[in-house]
């Protein structure tokens, strides 16, 4: 089963998610035969949990990092999967156990940056915003680059919640700063364009607006979905900034993207 776990971890980084799967599942089979001890199989149930979040299967994520929690004695493996479980309880809406989960990871790992960061990240939903607010910052304070970008843009989300648009703006810039050009910058970049447009700055929307089309059409191809959703707020700055035209023709570009998908995606929160 050895094998096949590594082999299943090595996928899961490759982002071959459903092979992943497969593979661990057959090591999981494999290792519960051979009655392999408790750190083997914890494991592989982990992985289980982070390959099945990937595959948006939050129910089965969660059930398998549950299993691996029963298993683990090592207040470090026990760190890494209850952070798993609680973003996966995150994601389903459960917010109370998600809370329970990320609360536990902090007091057993105080210097876990990511483990600030998903407590925060639930605090937020649960909109208990200033202790939310006191986890992000701690998260950033610990370091981690792979962290900063998530906290900042967990910040920003709070900020734009209270109404505190321009600090709102300030840590989307400070998200994009820390982030390579991508998928997941050109999401920041369009909700930089979207508060801006609160704020009434159509003109830095604009700016902001575009470069996000730019970069979701190089990272994800000119008719995927959120190249639509996009355009449809780019247009709109353009239409605020009163420039009916290059809106106008913006509009036609996404109606048609709609039309050949015939998909809507709701992708507004980051995470």
């Amino acid at each position: 089963w050895v094998a096949q776990y590594q082999s299943g971890e090595e996928k899961l980084r490759l982002g071959m998610i459903e092979e992943a799967c497969r593979e661990l599942q057959s090591a999981l089979a494999a290792a519960e035969s051979s009655k392999a001890e408790r750190e083997g199989l914890g494991a592989i149930l982990d992985a289980l949990g982070r390959a099945q979040f990937q595959a948006g299967r939050y129910q089965k994520s969660a059930h398998y990092f549950e299993r691996a929690l029963r298993l683990w004695e090592r207040p470090a493996d026990r760190t890494a999967t209850l952070c798993g479980a609680g973003q996966a309880y995150r994601e389903l809406g459960e917010l109370g156990r998600a809370e329970r989960y990320v609360r536990e990871a902090v007091e057993i790992a105080p210097t876990e940056p990511r483990a600030w960061q998903l407590f925060g990240s639930v605090l937020i939903k649960r909109r208990q915003y200033q202790e939310a607010e006191a986890a992000e910052r701690k998260a950033l304070s610990l370091g981690g680059s792979g962290i900063a970008a998530i906290a900042w843009s967990d910040l920003a989300v709070l900020h734009e919640a209270q109404g505190r648009y321009e600090q709102s703006v300030e840590a989307l810039q400070r998200a994009i700063e820390v982030t390579q050009a991508g998928h997941a910058r050109a999401r920041l970049l369009s909700n930089l364009g979207a508060v801006e447009q609160r704020l009434r700055r159509f003109e830095d929307a604009v700016v902001h607006l575009r470069q996000a089309v730019q970069e979701m059409e190089s990272a994800a191809g000119p008719r995927h979905p959120d190249v639509a959703t996009i355009i449809e707020l780019y247009s709109a700055a353009l239409r605020h900034a009163g420039r009916r035209s290059e809106a106008k023709q913006a509009a036609q570009r996404a109606k048609e993207i709609r039309s050949l998908l015939g998909a809507t995606v709701d992708w507004r929160d980051v995470r």
